[in-house]
């Protein structure tokens, strides 16, 4: 996959040896996968649900305006256990970590590599949840993981749909819990998720896909035909009145998470 890149707009890094600190390692393409999604009052209710091992790591993208500092790697970092820091276009994901999208640039994965872009815009924002999801379907196929959550309007249903067709698991938060259910609504009727359940307990069925296709010895017959990839994405979408750092109420946010390679 090839696309123009660029460096990633100033914000809150990781610290040098964070990962190693934490205990993260590199972040295997087959193996399993695991996802969040939805405005930041779910996301945070998602994070603090998710494990410091983590065999996994989460790439997330919030809709926020090009010109404003996003502070949303310092509200993740606050809600759950997990540590998060705007993606660096070309860093190796590393497990137990939650990368965030820079303002104005696309995320996707792409070798086991985050990479930012500014490409076009898609359903009228940049950066869109569409771009990552299409990158895991990609990529990840069947053992990929794409969740959407509480948002407004439909971005990140093209792409859940784009995973689904790979095979991989597809959740979506319930509409009746959230504030905004249109994404998850979109989500729900158009990409036949697998999945539909409350934010809390899509932390539990995240955290269970990961560790379960973690698990899969990688010399298994037929692993490359069915778990090849362990990428998990996810969409969001802010909540107006919440303080997103300067995100766009109409945005969306997905992530992606990898497994652990094995030495």
């Amino acid at each position: 996959m090839s696309r123009p890149t660029v460096a990633p707009a100033p914000g809150t890094r990781f610290p040098p040896g964070d990962g190693e600190r934490r205990g993260g390692g590199p972040a295997r393409r087959r193996g399993g996968g695991g996802g969040l999604g939805g405005g930041v009052e779910a996301l945070c209710r998602l994070v603090r649900g998710l494990p410091l091992d983590l065999e996994a790591a989460v790439l997330v993208v919030l809709h926020v305006s090009p010109s404003s500092p996003s502070v949303l790697p310092r509200i993740l970092s606050r809600c759950g256990p997990l540590p998060a820091g705007h993606a660096e276009d070309g860093e190796k994901l590393l497990t137990g970590r939650i990368y965030v999208a820079p303002p104005d640039h696309h995320l996707v994965v792409e070798e086991g590599r985050a990479r930012l872009w500014r490409g076009p815009r898609e359903n009228g924002l940049r950066p869109a949840v569409d771009p990552l999801f299409r990158s895991a379907a990609s990529e990840y196929g069947p053992a990929g993981v794409g969740v959407v959550l509480s948002g407004m309007l439909d971005d990140g249903t093209a792409g859940l749909i784009e995973m689904k067709r790979a095979g991989a698991l597809v959740m979506a938060q319930d509409p009746a819990d959230t504030a905004f259910p249109s994404m998850p609504a979109s989500a729900a009727r158009f990409a036949s998720p697998d999945e539909v359940a409350p934010a809390d307990e899509l932390a539990t069925l995240i955290t269970a896909a990961v560790t379960r296709l973690a698990a899969l010895p990688e010399a298994e017959p037929g692993y490359e035909a069915h778990h090849h990839g362990g990428e998990a994405v996810t969409d969001l979408d802010p909540d107006p009145p919440q303080d997103t750092g300067g995100g766009d109420p109409a945005g969306g946010v997905p992530s992606a998470a990898r497994c652990r390679s094995t030495p």
